[in-house]
């Protein structure tokens, strides 16, 4: 049956791309004389040789008004009627109406200029039309390996930009996270994760991280914490909600995360200084400060740099357990001991929550007319909380609180190079440092072993040869080849009496005879294939990837989601007004992905990382109905429901993981509302509602139709470990002060001052665990399973610009909220979150 739908998968792609390759006449461009002597604008364009300007359009209007459906037919006749609209709107000063021919000949044409009019003589429309695609283009996607329109991608896609960042006061990209629909922070012990959708494991690993296109995500856990993106240097962030594996293959589960980096296009030359403090401003030791310097470059108009470097530390977030009204600890544990209790729960320590060691982030781009490198090395040595299952440290500098940490560097070198007929080389190398130190309780009084640590390198060598056609938007294909190899070396250490002692090394981490070595290979093939079925209304979206991984996707079976990811799609946009808006739009999705298990989960061999070496990949199905569009030239609306099928999903089973037996499904709505003015006063507002709930199947099924017969899975919500329910709001208002007295032939500045204000209603948090806890704080054991309550979380900022000078003022958590992470590593399944910290940043604009 695998195979049927192989071959029918394929004969659809070749049938639409081979159709679309012999009917699409919407790339061509018909000689100027031709059109002149053709179609239904011959007198038009007679007139308008003529220069009889106004009486060309009021003609033009007239067949406009009563043929432009029939017009929209003729691929030839569609690109003359814009052609004549764009210079004859232009001369008749009528600019709305210009910029919905500019916007319309850009959809059908990505690469659409003046160049493509029959007459352009005028430098006047060429400035004008530069100005309104440079608008345009600010609602491309890259994330499908293609510069493409966000209402034609086949997936649900949250986009900031650097002005949006600045308006929602993100600190680093977990901030714009947990603002973005359908996403929430969680809690873990070693790193800072977050979920979408439903999705609660240990680590990040389930959503693809990339800079420019580039792959980000390690082997040790397949993971890379959203704390360790710099904003600094960010142009663009592209966040798409499901599945991504049939473009992108495995680690793309729940979702890709792709940023797209500044370049020397605007001119940069600025330094920045943040510094903050936690919430008890009394202690001289709670601080953060982060630097951050960055300059762009242009050489003879034709090659581009841009560098990035910066610098952070901090001291965390300072939270006292004596003055919390909600405590919770259990008591210090060791398996194996003779006693449950070490050191009885403490409420009189003091935490700090996200400290971090020196850190530094150093980026830069390179870009030439068909060449362009990404450089990137960075180091982040994040300092572990302590997770609901161990107890307080018992101060700050406790031993046990020093050997805590987890060091994570990384430099990668990503060369695109344009190569002729379309074609795009993509080659790449990465190393990852690996440090891992694992504390198993906050105190050595037993005397017991109590440190050890993993550590090593990986290495990464990556090939991509993409085929795009960017020239037709009728229909787009895309072809691409991609094979990587992964190698790694790690070493892991105990603690024995003063010293470490080395334990395991290489691929002798467990004691299977046959573990597959230090290499993994990694191969495989796409394609992905856009035409609209009805020009300008409707679009579909065909994909698929075949997978190759020498241990979970090889040649001798074949897996539905995991040998091979489909993808399909239906964009509709039925209805434009007069005014060029489009009120009412929609999707209809489908999705595949699949997600190897990464090497501490199946090769164990550290504490609390037992073997799991009988792991299968995990593999999702998604589903996805989006109705979107704009209700005025501010306002924009989107409410979606989704269904997702997860099959052998990964959970951790006390040191161990393991798939589960029965298939899950998880579903919800999300609703949200956005709102963008420019002018003296400009607004920026946003609003979002997420529901999710969670379905474990009767018995195993096979297809994912199934998903929607209500007897095939029971009827109690099992969603564990993740807020049932999540209402965001942002409100931002910046007035203009007029213009800057640093504006020069290639900056126009302006001075500003901003106010903003974004809040999370995080709803209740279900857990899997039966402790509850008394009036003094200390759990006691249940019948039932308890939950996290709901939270209430307030962020503000305040902006001012004047000249060379920004000077912000934040706080996040404004009003100190305690509240709790779910967290799936802490026996009690809570962590505590941040509370208020407060930040001051200064920019200094240098001259370039």
């Amino acid at each position: 049956m695998s195979r049927i739908l192989i071959k029918l998968w394929v004969a659809i792609i070749a049938a639409v791309l081979l159709f679309s390759a012999g009917t699409s006449a919407y790339g061509q461009q018909p000689p100027d004389d031709q059109k002149k002597k053709d179609g239904p604008f011959k007198e038009v364009e007679r007139r308008y040789d003529n220069e009889e300007f106004e009486t060309a359009y009021d003609l033009f209007k007239i067949i406009e008004e009563g043929q432009l459906e029939t017009i929209q037919r003729s691929p030839v006749n569609y690109r003359a009627y814009l052609d004549l609209g764009i210079r004859l709107s232009f001369l008749s000063e009528d600019w709305e109406k210009l910029d919905q021919y500019i916007k319309d000949y850009h959809k059908i044409d990505s690469n659409f200029s003046i160049d493509r009019l029959s007459d352009k003589q005028s430098d006047q429309l060429n400035r004008y039309i530069k100005n309104i695609l440079s608008q345009k283009r600010a609602d491309l996607v890259y994330v499908n390996k293609h510069p493409q329109d966000i209402d034609l991608a086949p997936a649900t896609i949250t986009v900031y930009k650097q002005d949006d960042i600045q308006r929602l006061g993100a600190r680093d990209l977990l901030d714009l996270l947990r603002m973005t629909t359908g996403f929430a922070e969680l809690g873990d012990n070693n790193e800072r994760v977050f979920g979408t959708r439903g999705s609660s494991n240990t680590t990040v690993q389930d959503v693809l991280f990339l800079i420019n296109g580039h792959r980000l995500t390690d082997v040790l856990t397949n993971t890379n914490a959203p704390d360790w993106i710099s904003l600094d240097y960010v142009e663009q962030i592209e966040i798409v909600k499901g599945p991504g594996s049939a473009l992108y293959g495995g680690s793309a589960f729940s979702g890709v995360v792709n940023i797209i980096t500044k370049d020397a296009t605007k001119n940069i030359n600025q330094f920045t200084v943040n510094l903050g403090n936690g919430n008890n401003f009394r202690s001289g030791d709670n601080y953060a400060v982060r630097l951050n310097y960055q300059t762009s470059k242009t050489f003879n108009n034709k090659e581009l740099l841009y560098v990035s470097a910066s610098y952070h530390q901090s001291t965390g977030n300072e939270r006292s357990l004596a003055n919390l009204q909600n405590k919770a600890a259990r008591p210090d544990f060791v398996e194996g001991s003779t006693t449950d209790t070490l050191r009885a729960p403490a409420f009189t320590g003091t935490e700090f929550l996200n400290e971090y060691k020196p850190s530094y982030n150093f980026l830069a781009t390179y870009n030439t007319e068909r060449l362009s490198l990404t450089a990137n090395a960075q180091s982040s040595h994040f300092v572990d909380n302590r997770p609901g299952s161990f107890n307080l440290w018992e101060s700050h500098s406790d031993s046990a609180q020093l050997t805590r940490g987890r060091v994570d560097s990384r430099q990668f070198v990503h060369v695109e190079y344009d190569l002729p007929s379309n074609f795009l080389l993509k080659v790449s190398g990465d190393h990852f440092r690996k440090i891992l130190n694992i504390t198993p309780i906050s105190t050595d009084t037993v005397g017991v072993s109590r440190y050890s640590v993993l550590r090593g390198d990986e290495f990464r060598a990556t090939f991509n040869l993409d085929y795009i056609n960017r020239k037709e938007d009728n229909y787009n294909i895309l072809l691409g080849v991609e094979g990587f190899v992964n190698n790694w070396f790690y070493q892991y250490f105990k603690e024995q009496g003063d010293t470490l002692k080395l334990q395991k090394v290489g691929d002798h981490f467990i004691d299977s005879t046959d573990n597959g070595g230090r290499n993994e290979f990694i191969g495989a093939f796409y394609a992905q294939g856009e035409k609209y079925l009805i020009p300008e209304k409707l679009v579909l979206t065909l994909g698929l990837r075949f997978n190759y991984h020498n241990k979970f996707s090889r040649l001798d079976r074949f897996v539905w989601g995991e040998s091979f990811s489909p993808r399909l799609a239906f964009i509709y946009q039925p209805v434009r007004t007069d005014e060029g808006l489009e009120p009412l739009k929609f999707k209809l999705i489908y999705n595949s992905a699949f997600l190897p298990p990464p090497f501490l989960y199946r090769r164990g061999g550290v504490d609390f990382f037992s073997a799991s070496e009988e792991l299968k990949s995990q593999i999702i199905e998604s589903g996805e109905f989006v109705i979107y569009g704009e209700i005025n030239k501010n306002l924009s609306y989107s409410a979606l429901t989704y269904v997702n099928k997860i099959d052998n999903n990964i959970v951790r089973d006390g040191t161990a993981f393991k798939n589960q037996d029965t298939e899950i499904r998880r579903s919800g709505y999300e609703l949200e509302l956005k709102y963008k003015k420019e002018g003296d006063v400009s607004w920026y507002g946003l609003a979002s509602f997420a529901t999710t709930r969670e379905d474990s199947a009767v018995v195993e099924q096979n297809s994912y139709f199934k998903v929607f017969d209500s007897n095939a899975f029971n009827a109690a919500d099992s969603l564990l470990l993740f807020p049932r329910s999540q209402l965001k709001l942002a409100l931002n208002v910046a007035i203009d002060l007029g213009e800057s007295k640093r504006n020069t032939d290639k900056v126009k500045d302006r001075n500003s001052v901003s106010f903003g204000v974004n809040t999370q209603l995080i709803g209740e948090t279900r857990l899997n665990n039966i402790f509850s806890f008394d009036d003094n704080g200390e759990p006691v054991s249940t019948s039932t399973l308890n939950t996290i309550p709901s939270a209430f979380v307030v962020n503000a900022l305040a902006r001012v610009k004047i000249g060379s000078t920004s000077i912000g003022l934040s706080a996040y958590n404004l009003f100190d909220t305690e509240y709790f992470l779910p967290s799936a590593v802490s026996n009690l399944n809570r962590q505590f979150a941040e509370g208020r910290s407060v930040f001051l940043d200064f920019t200094y604009y240098l001259k370039n």
